[in-house]
């Protein structure tokens, strides 16, 4: 089985995304269905019932049944709409009642444009669609390209089309296969939908050669210029897709199979092309970033540290590097899909969060860039992001999280204790105006955000399965992206381990030492005095005896004490130890 089986969408937004500008819309009155826009058979229905009523017959329950009856014939909206307006112009005042909002419509959301052409025109203005054609009179898709700031060539008539922007150089190039509501020249019989103008016919064969195609809200049924322009396309070299919500018409179908288009299912117009939307601006904020370019910052951090010279240039570095990330992540689009939605924020992070483990591994206090300021700076602008599902909300802090984890790493690489326990201990702001707490306090595992409540880190691609999902998860992704500063690490996991269990410990410094006593000794359970979030490490005996062994040396516990780990109390530092076990053994027991 392939990859994309029976998965046309996620092929579609690929190819988008790989081919800007090269797919072309196809749409028709499904589109603006959902913005209470009738279709032509909606419309039909409602003048027969009209009809009914002018005759003063009573209101038919089944308008297509009483007009078979009256005439003999089953409704034809060209034919009831050819009968009811003799002219052009009567037959635009007829269609404009269906379409132009009122006061009521607009206040209660009707006849506005819809979530597909918001998303239609978000592909637009990100440069991955410029030529839409459309069969629609309504201009529902002209309001949604203007409030993105996008003005586009719309022809309407062949004379239009002599005068109009080239659509090379649109920025959307809009069709109007059978006019606009407003003006005379709408063409809606089937007499004027059996030619076009010899000008339309050159533009769709250029059109249907030179692009892909999208199609959606269209049957065919009608539009018999358009189907032979269809037919007529001599070139294949991009796909056709055709979106569909139920079974095809003979005519829908007759096309699918001349062009060997891909048929996508879908429930409405909506869904598809928001979910199209989405799926295409996800790839685009998650292309990994260029390696040569993240190798070229890493290398540039590692010789601009290594000399007070540079000192301003490496601070420089970083201010930009911050500042692109706060950018980037200010225009972050993202889904309810959490997986997606990590691995967005890991790829905008990566480059800054490789250059502070290197940071960390390689600088000395006298040359180092404001390291904490960075954190500060980018937790301060989690708040502004565009999120407002629940799971977006709680990942405002995880790319916080992936910076705060690199920087401790290579600090712990390099045994720099001292530093270490400063970043753990740097002030951030907390939601209450006013007040902060320690990084470890808020970015340390379930200490992050409520982030244990929140978001089921077990769901992520690629997670563990229990209570050490988050952890697990960080340990393999780190692992990956250490290579810069911990290549000569035989061990990473012990590392990793190790970052952890000096965080833990820092963590209990925010209980005072009597609380930590009475867990020590067995007076409290651990979970009600003092919660510590726990690494993947602890919780295993070989783990833990090898970490303890080595911060139980009296030269590594005095050198410990003097960074400020455990306020610099030994007796503090051996409660910690010992309540560290207990908070072990009670993971166990409740397991």
């Amino acid at each position: 089985m392939s990859l994309l089986y029976d998965d046309p969408l996620t092929q579609l937004a690929f190819s988008v995304h790989e081919n800007p500008k090269v797919y072309a819309l196809l749409i028709g009155s499904g589109l603006s269905q959902a913005a209470s826009i009738p279709t032509g058979w909606d419309i039909t229905l409602d003048l027969i019932r009209k009809v009914a009523a002018a005759k003063r017959q009573k209101r038919p329950k089944a308008p297509e049944v009483w007009y078979k009856d009256v005439t003999g014939n089953a409704p034809n909206y060209s034919e009831l709409l050819a009968e009811l307006g003799g002219t052009r112009a009567e037959r635009r005042s007829i269609l404009q009642g269906y379409i132009e909002p009122n006061a009521e419509d607009v206040q209660e959301g009707r006849r506005v444009p819809t979530k597909a052409h918001h998303a239609v025109a978000r592909l637009v203005q990100d440069g991955y669609v410029r030529t839409i054609v459309t069969t629609n009179f309504d201009r529902l898709l002209e309001q949604a390209l203007q409030k993105r700031n996008v003005v586009p060539t719309v022809v309407s008539s062949p004379s239009m089309l002599a005068s109009a922007q080239p659509m090379h150089s649109s920025d959307c190039f809009l069709p109007k296969l059978h006019g606009d509501y407003k003006e005379e020249s709408i063409r809606n019989t089937e007499k004027e939908l059996e030619n076009y103008p010899a000008k339309f016919r050159s533009l769709l064969a250029r059109i249907f050669d030179e692009h892909g195609l999208i199609v959606c809200g269209w049957s065919g049924a009608w539009d018999t210029a358009l189907c032979q322009a269809l037919k007529s396309s001599p070139s294949r070299r991009y796909s056709t897709y055709w979106a569909a919500r139920g079974k095809l018409g003979d005519q829908a179908q007759d096309l699918v199979n001349h062009r060997g288009a891909r048929v996508i299912r879908i429930d409405d117009a909506d869904s598809f092309f928001d979910s199209l939307q989405q799926r295409v601006s996800i790839l685009k904020q998650s292309v990994r970033n260029e390696p040569k370019s993240v190798d070229l910052l890493i290398a540039s951090v590692k010789r601009f540290a290594s000399r007070k010279k540079h000192r301003v240039r490496l601070h420089d570095l970083f201010a930009d590097e911050t500042r692109a990330l706060t950018n980037k992540l200010k225009g972050t689009e993202r889904t309810d899909d959490l997986g997606q939605n990590v691995a967005i924020l890991e790829s905008l992070t990566e480059p800054l969060a490789k250059a502070l483990g290197v940071l960390g591994r390689w600088s000395r206090d006298d040359t180092s860039p404001n390291a904490p300021g960075i954190i500060r700076k980018v937790w301060s602008q989690r708040n502004e992001s565009s999120a407002i599902q629940p799971v977006q909300a709680h990942l405002r802090g995880y790319p916080v999280v992936l910076l705060f984890t690199a920087f401790g790493l290579g600090l712990t690489q390099a045994e720099r204790w001292e530093a270490l326990h400063a970043h753990l201990s740097v002030r951030i702001e907390d939601e209450r105006p006013g007040a902060a707490m320690r990084a470890v306090d808020k970015l340390f595992l379930w200490a992050w955000e409520r982030v244990c409540y929140a978001l089921k880190w077990q769901e992520v691609p690629g997670a563990t399965q229990g209570v050490n999902a988050l952890s697990d998860y960080l340990c393999n992704l780190f692992r990956a992206w250490s290579e810069p500063h911990a290549a000569d690490v035989g061990d990473f996991d012990h590392l990793f381990d190790t970052w952890e269990f000096l965080a833990s410990l820092a963590y209990l410094e925010r209980y005072d030492k009597d609380r930590v006593r009475q867990v020590a000794e067995g007076k409290h359970e651990p979970s009600y005095a003092t919660w510590v979030p726990l690494g993947r490490g602890i919780g295993k005996s070989e783990v833990r005896e090898r970490l303890y062994e080595y911060f139980g040396e009296s030269k590594t516990q005095s050198q410990l004490l003097d960074a400020g780990f455990s306020g610099g109390d030994p007796d503090f530092l051996e409660l910690s130890l010992k309540c560290l076990d207990a908070m072990v053994s009670e993971m166990r027991r409740l397991r």
